[in-house]
């Protein structure tokens, strides 16, 4: 009898718990749609970055999400970015994390107003780095502030935007250690 009662406790909390992660994913789905129909409508952006993050001699490929929000002025946007990248190597696994917040300047009414296709910009602001080694059992964290600016170009097509950007990151881990790279 408490054998039953036992399995039957289970099969109700995992049902209950399939039933809650069902309604998180829903709701996850409509906000996303919600944001891109809202992006829309205001001119503002939501895009995937991939790209490689070059440093001290490795490079590691990874990637990003980035928003965009139009400002009055006329081609100036504010963003938000989060990029990171996971490198494993036979002593140790470096998952490194970078939410970043800016501004980046379109020049496309100042080089080429006429056209609506090419997009040349500059971007800058502020970063926060988060990285975590792990190598056998031990782990080590560190975060840090720091900056990044970059340039970039886009073609922006009849559906989707295309570019192409490059970026200097600057991130001064425990006021000794900094972690400068390209991506």
């Amino acid at each position: 009898m408490c054998q039953m009662l036992l399995s039957s406790i289970r099969s109700d909390r995992n049902a209950h718990l399939c039933i809650m992660f069902r309604m998180k994913l829903q709701r996850s789905i409509l906000v996303f749609f919600v944001t891109c129909l809202a992006a829309t409508t205001s001119h503002a952006y939501i895009g995937l970055k991939l790209g490689a993050f070059y440093n001290d001699g490795s490079t590691n490929f990874g990637a990003g999400v980035v928003l965009g929000i139009p400002v009055p002025v006329t081609g100036l946007t504010a963003e938000a970015e989060v990029s990171g990248y996971y490198e494993s190597t036979t002593l140790v696994d470096i998952v490194y994390i970078q939410p970043s917040v800016g501004a980046a300047y379109d020049f496309n009414s100042l080089i080429t107003p006429d056209s609506s296709l090419i997009h040349p910009y500059v971007r800058a602001g502020f970063a926060y780095g988060f990285i975590t080694y792990t190598g056998g059992a031990a782990i080590s964290n560190q975060n840090a502030p720091g900056f990044y600016t970059g340039v970039g170009i886009n073609f922006r097509l009849p559906i989707v935007t295309v570019g192409i950007e490059g970026n200097y990151n600057y991130i001064n881990f425990d006021g000794t250690t900094s972690q400068d790279y390209w991506n």
